[in-house]
């Protein structure tokens, strides 16, 4: 049993060589790699925006979730006041106990590939959907629900 190596070893050491080439990977030419790199995600992890939360700015938020050319939250989510909510995500009610820290909360929004490479959630801020101030505006709503 001492000399003998344990099955997932290999697959450990390779996950760790990929890790390290891609994380070295210096191509700034393309797109693709510099959307994945430290410096495009500081955007979507800032601190919260400078803009008040008021009623005009959870309005615009919630007419971008809503709106089916720009944020169409609810192809996927519940969210109250939606017609006709998808069903395939969880449904956006008590955001502020889901994500305390709002500013992972926009991280997801940003791109929600960061924290779970599987999803099926468009990246609104790395594919550049909706702009930053429109990402913020979303936030902004859906943190109220």
């Amino acid at each position: 049993m001492h000399g003998e190596v344990p099955s997932f070893y290999p697959t450990v050491a390779w996950l760790v060589i990929f890790t390290i080439l891609v994380g070295c990977s210096d191509d700034t030419s393309n797109p693709q790699t510099m959307a994945n790199t430290p410096k495009a995600h500081s955007t979507a992890l800032k601190t919260p925006p400078a803009i008040v939360d008021t009623e005009d700015t959870k309005a615009a938020g919630r007419d971008l979730a809503f709106d089916q050319q720009k944020g169409n939250c609810l192809a996927c989510h519940q969210i109250d006041g939606g017609d006709a909510p998808g069903n395939i995500a969880p449904p956006l009610v008590g955001m502020k106990l889901r994500y305390p820290n709002r500013a992972k909360l926009r991280a997801q929004i940003w791109d929600a590939a960061v924290a779970n490479p599987e999803t099926i959630m468009p990246p609104f801020g790395r594919n550049r959907i909706l702009t930053e101030k429109e990402i913020d505006q979303v936030v902004a709503f859906i943190w109220s629900k």
